[in-house]
C-alpha cells in the first residue's frame, strides 16, 4: 500500500525506488504485484511519467486515509527530526534563498542533519505542482490570491522600494525637490521580476503594477532573477522596484552600485511573504514539523536587520502627503549613515 500510495504521489517508480530503498527491478515487480491484486494496469507509462488509471484515482484517497490511521495506531510519538532522512523540495525564486530562508536553512540542518533540501524555481506550473506532490511547499512572492485548495500562512510584510543606478537623473531630482513622484518615475523605463510576460502563464511579477493599477512605465527588462537586475540598472536609466530586503542585501552586503529612492505614496506598495502548499498535506506529522520551521526561522535574518536599520527612518510616516522616506542618497548634504556592516567589522577589529 506505501508503494502504490508514493507512486501516485511522484509519478516515477525510480523516485519510489530511491524512497523505499528498493532496486528498480525490484519496485517493478510490486507494480505487477498492485496490477495483479486489483485487476488493473493502475499506472500507464508517459515517458517519464507514470500516470494514474481512473481505478487508482478511485484507490488513492482510500489507501490514504488506511496508512495515515495505520501510522498514528503504531507510535504517534515515534516522528524524530534527527533521525529522518527524507527530501523537501521548495519552490522559491532567487533572492528568497537570501533573504526569507537564511535562518531557516540554517536551523534545518541543525534539527535534521540527514535530511536534503530540493530547491526548485517557480513556473506557471507551481499549483499543479503542489497538488500532485512534484513541490511540497513554496515561497509565493506576489500579491495574488492563492487558488482551489492551496493553503496559506503569512511569513513578514515586505516593503517596496525604488531602485536605480548612482548619478540617475531621479536622484538629482530627488536632491532638488525631496521627493519622486509616479509622473518623474514613469519617464524612464524599467525592469521587471516576472517568470515570463505572458499575463495567462505568469506566475508571479515584480512591478509597480502589482500595486497601482493607475502607475505604468514601460517594460526593458523582463527577468525571472532578482540576483540579475543591478546589472540591469548600472548600465543604464531604467528603474526597478524591489523588495526592501532585497534591495539592502544588493546595496549594502554585495557593493551593487545603485541607490534607493524616496517616492510618492510607496504606503501602497507592502506585501506579505507567504509559505504555501497544498491541502493533501495537512495532516502529515512530517509536514506539519517542516512547515512549523518556516513560522519559527523564516524572515529577514539578524544581518538583514542590521543592514536595513539605517533606512528605518524611509517608513517614517508623515501627516502631511509628503515622501514616506527620509534616508539620504550618495552627493545630498544630509548627515551620512555608517555602513551596519563596516561599524560591525571595525567593532570586531578593536575587540
Amino acid at each position: 500500500m506505501e508503494f502504490f500510495l508514493r507512486l501516485y504521489e511522484l509519478r516515477s517508480i525510480t523516485e519510489v525506488a530511491n524512497c523505499m530503498h528498493l532496486t528498480v527491478p525490484a519496485a517493478s515487480r510490486t507494480l505487477k504485484k498492485l496490477r495483479t491484486t486489483f485487476d488493473d494496469t493502475l499506472f500507464i507509462r508517459s515517458n517519464p511519467l507514470f500516470l494514474p488509471s481512473a481505478k487508482a484515482n478511485e484507490l488513492y484517497p482510500q489507501v490514504k486515509d488506511i496508512l495515515q490511521k495505520l501510522g498514528q495506531l503504531i507510535d504517534p510519538e515515534e516522528f524524530s527530526p534527527q533521525r529522518l532522512k527524507r527530501t523537501f523540495r521548495l519552490g522559491v525564486v532567487d533572492n528568497a534563498i537570501h533573504t526569507v530562508l537564511t535562518e531557516f536553512i540554517e536551523n534545518f540542518y541543525k534539527i535534521a542533519p540527514d535530511c536534503t533540501l530540493e530547491f526548485q524555481y517557480l513556473d506557471s506550473r507551481i499549483f499543479d505542482k503542489l497538488e500532485d506532490n512534484r513541490l511540497d511547499v513554496a515561497i509565493l512572492p506576489t500579491t495574488e490570491e492563492v487558488r482551489g485548495k492551496i493553503r496559506q500562512f503569512l511569513l513578514y510584510p515586505n516593503h517596496f522600494v525604488l531602485c536605480v543606478r548612482r548619478w540617475h537623473p531621479l536622484v538629482q531630482y530627488y536632491k532638488e525637490h525631496g521627493s519622486v513622484p509616479a509622473s518623474e518615475i514613469a519617464k524612464y523605463r524599467k525592469v521587471i521580476v516576472s517568470n515570463c510576460l505572458d499575463v495567462a502563464k505568469r506566475t508571479y511579477t515584480m512591478d509597480e503594477t502589482t500595486f497601482d493599477d493607475e502607475f505604468k512605465q514601460e517594460i526593458a527588462c523582463s527577468t525571472p532573477y532578482f540576483t540579475s537586475v543591478p546589472n540591469f540598472l548600472i548600465h543604464s536609466d531604467f528603474t526597478a522596484f524591489l523588495p526592501d530586503d532585497t534591495a539592502f542585501l544588493f546595496k549594502e552586503l554585495y557593493g551593487a552600485d545603485i541607490e534607493i529612492l524616496p517616492f510618492t505614496d510607496s504606503e501602497k506598495f507592502t506585501y506579505h511573504t507567504r509559505l504555501i502548499w497544498h491541502e493533501r498535506t495537512d495532516n502529515d506529522m512530517v509536514m506539519q514539523w517542516f512547515r512549523s520551521l518556516f513560522a519559527l526561522y523564516a524572515g529577514k535574518s539578524f544581518l538583514l536587520r542590521a543592514i536595513s536599520r539605517p533606512y528605518t527612518k524611509m517608513y517614517a510616516k508623515t501627516a502631511s502627503n509628503e515622501n514616506l522616506f527620509s534616508q539620504p542618497v550618495s552627493g545630498t548634504t544630509h548627515k551620512k549613515t555608517k555602513s551596519p556592516i563596516k561599524t560591525r567589522l571595525t567593532q570586531n577589529k578593536k575587540s
